[in-house]
């Protein structure tokens, strides 16, 4: 990996505005604000969102002696919570803010009608994960940032990324869904705080 100082002289010298991008290459980059980083691809699959690119970001702040700037580094996601779910379609949502999921209607809550996750919440945003791999906390939340829905159609081994209503980044995957009285939905999920 190149230090910033590589990085930066790399980019103002060989300046372009796209690159073609390919699976382990590594991108320097000076961004409009100044900043310099380093990106380097992880993954690209083209069976999410028509193409998505995953990759380990570095940016290095504008302040500082050359070679002596402290790389920014993106929050950490760490697991808050895991545990299994059930949401019945008769009414009992269930709140992904309480340390253990609690059941009850309130607002900002994940619901379940018998075939639609929603929220009963305004600030609460629900995006299907269409990728095979299991998202990191930072993956899942990027998701649902750029891929935000009120509801979702559930099924059984649908994934889903969840930011609720305080903010908490959740990976949902749905185990099972039974018949009984409407539809009780049976998942997986995992809550992140940053």
């Amino acid at each position: 990996m190149p230090s910033r100082d590589q990085c930066n002289t790399w980019a103002q010298t060989h300046p372009a505005s796209q690159q073609p991008a390919e699976t382990g290459s590594g991108y320097c980059i000076v961004t409009g604000q100044g900043h310099t980083a380093y990106l380097q691809v992880t993954n690209i699959n083209p069976e999410v969102a028509g193409g998505t690119l995953f990759a380990d970001v570095i940016t290095w702040n504008t302040t500082g002696s050359p070679g002596s700037s402290v790389p920014i580094t993106a929050p950490a996601y760490d697991i808050w919570w895991r545990s299994p779910i059930s949401i019945s379609s008769a009414g009992n949502s269930i709140d992904l803010d309480s340390k253990r999921p609690a059941s009850g209607a309130s607002n900002n809550n994940l619901g379940f009608n018998g075939m639609i996750l929603y929220s009963d919440g305004s600030s609460f945003q629900i995006a299907a994960w269409t990728s095979r791999s299991t998202p990191s906390g930072a993956q899942c939340h990027i998701w649902a940032q750029t891929h935000p829905a009120s509801q979702q159609p559930a099924e059984t081994g649908g994934r889903y990324c969840i930011i609720t209503g305080q903010g908490h980044t959740a990976y949902l995957q749905v185990t099972n869904i039974t018949p009984d009285a409407g539809g009780t939905l049976h998942a997986s999920v995992t809550v992140w705080t940053p």
